[in-house]
């Protein structure tokens, strides 16, 4: 959505707010109450967002007859706001809401007028249309950031913290166990050789191979018979 069109539809969806506002006179119900703190919600996030990103924009590249004009245009949003402020502290049951309520309504009617006469028009003037398009996408991730309620932004808060603490202690678990796993020595593949038997200190020698022994036999034998020869 371009600058131009935005204006356009905040400025009619909060005509209707405060026209559902006032024929609410006299509600005791409390939804009075509920609906012009809805209003003051939507109004002040739209201010914020055409002052922060849209006036500056403007403002760049516009003349300094301009510049005094959109000057006059904030003070008139200035107002707006102390309005708000003063029915927000203002029972909505009692006359002194309703006439702040239209006072209201006939500041709002300037603002409208300055923004969709002047600062929309010069917007799409004095920028080009990629320009525009980027500047809208903008103004409508800001507005959606404003517009989300204090709890649900304190409850994103709390839920980013515990995943990120989740995080660094699966990380340092993570770590923990890669630092058993390069303590532990490291096991062969191969094969390990057979163990020596130990010979016993003072005891016989271990067995010789059955072949040894038979050799041992066999040389034996020629000798005695040699023996036996020279006694003969």
């Amino acid at each position: 959505m371009d600058p131009v069109r935005l204006l356009i539809s905040d400025h009619e969806e909060v005509a209707e707010l405060v026209a559902d506002l006032a024929q609410r006179r006299g509600d005791e119900s409390g939804g009075r109450r509920a609906l012009a703190e809805q209003l003051a919600r939507r109004l002040r996030a739209h201010m914020m967002v055409t002052r922060e990103l849209l006036v500056p924009a403007v403002r760049e590249r516009a003349a300094d007859g301009e510049r005094r004009e959109l000057d006059a245009a904030g003070s008139v949003s200035a107002e707006v706001e102390a309005i708000l402020d003063e029915l927000s502290a203002l029972d909505p049951r009692q006359a002194p809401f309703d006439e702040r309520l239209s006072e209201l309504r006939e500041r709002l009617v300037q603002h409208v007028d300055q923004e969709e006469t002047l600062l929309g028009p010069r917007a799409e003037d004095l920028l080009t249309d990629e320009e525009l398009l980027t500047l809208g996408a903008r103004m409508e991730r800001r507005r959606a950031e404003l517009l989300v309620p204090a709890t649900s932004r304190a409850v994103g808060a709390v839920v980013r913290v515990v995943r990120t603490a989740a995080l660094i202690l699966a990380a340092g678990a993570a770590l923990a166990v890669l630092g058993r796993l390069r303590r532990r020595p490291m096991r062969s593949s191969r094969p390990r050789p057979p163990r020596r038997a130990l010979r016993p200190e003072g005891g016989p020698g271990p067995a010789a191979p059955a072949a040894a022994r038979a050799g041992r036999g066999r040389s034996s034998t020629p000798a005695l018979s040699r023996q036996e020869h020279v006694d003969r």
